[in-house]
């Protein structure tokens, strides 16, 4: 099958508590899976059509070893693309990166002022810090890009969110998708936007002439396109919400999986 990008979930940790997060809170008390492991993971990805790989958490900046799961990734030849709020400074991965840079990094964008962003994440200063994060990620010439998630937490600030992307001159991608936690809480759906809401969101953003913007949603198109998602604990998964088909990758190789799994690219459950 064609397959040139795998999601890897490098920790369950994270320092916010978003209202809309797909992992369920006691996951977030679960060890991170070990060094040893993901390189047993990255030399089988390395060994496949996979092109790309993506660090999720959680917040993958929280893992103290980051920087050697890194080398290890572009070691093997293997494009990284990784996903951080944004608000860890202090990383020597930082400096790692100006050498030898990611693919991409993408920071999300959940409001347009520090009151919100305290409301949705339960952190202060946590605009203060991100765009300390990416004035270092523009000085060292990274290429990075703003992400949101649009919901009824921060609809009321849409134009503020908007408006942080045109001054910096930084893409913006965005979806309204919010379906329940791993294990079937349906408490995050209620932050939905109804259909007039979304209708509202893509008058305002097609109308803006200075924001370089894409529908994930519609990019999508309602399917995974063989983006898969490997989790904190080694199990490859079709979905990053649906996880019930899952292969254990200490038993079955990952080329094995994609060579003979025949439902890997499926519907997407958000629709």
């Amino acid at each position: 099958m064609k397959l040139y990008k795998v999601g890897i979930e490098v920790t369950y940790r994270c320092n916010f508590n978003c209202p809309f997060c797909y992992i369920d809170h006691h996951f977030r008390l679960l060890p991170d899976i070990s060094f040893k492991k993901l390189c047993f993971i990255i030399d089988q990805i390395s060994k496949s059509p996979c092109l790309l790989v993506t660090l999720l958490g959680g917040e993958p900046f929280l893992r103290n070893d980051l920087l050697d799961i890194y080398k290890y990734l572009i070691k093997k030849g293997l494009y990284v693309h990784i996903y951080t709020n944004g608000t860890i400074l202090d990383n020597p991965i930082l400096t790692y990166f100006e050498k030898y840079p990611p693919y991409l990094i993408t920071v999300p964008l959940y409001a347009g002022t520090e009151k919100t962003y305290e409301e949705i994440t339960g952190k202060k200063n946590v605009l203060k810090l991100m765009f300390e994060f990416v004035n270092i990620l523009k000085r060292k010439n990274i290429r990075f890009r703003f992400t949101t998630l649009i919901n009824k937490a921060n609809l009321r600030e849409l134009d503020k969110i908007l408006n942080i992307g045109e001054q910096l001159e930084v893409p913006l991608t965005f979806s309204t998708k919010i379906g329940p936690t791993i294990q079937g809480d349906n408490s995050p759906c209620k932050l939905r936007l109804t259909p007039k809401e979304r209708a509202e969101v893509l008058k305002t953003i097609s109308g803006r002439k200075n924001v370089i913007w894409r529908d994930l949603d519609l990019v999508r198109n309602n399917s995974c396109n063989g983006i898969l998602l490997i989790d904190n604990l080694g199990n490859l998964t079709t979905c990053i919400i649906d996880r019930n088909r899952s292969y254990n990758l200490r038993k079955i190789p990952f080329q094995k999986i994609i060579n003979q799994v025949q439902d890997l690219k499926m519907k997407c459950p958000c629709k």
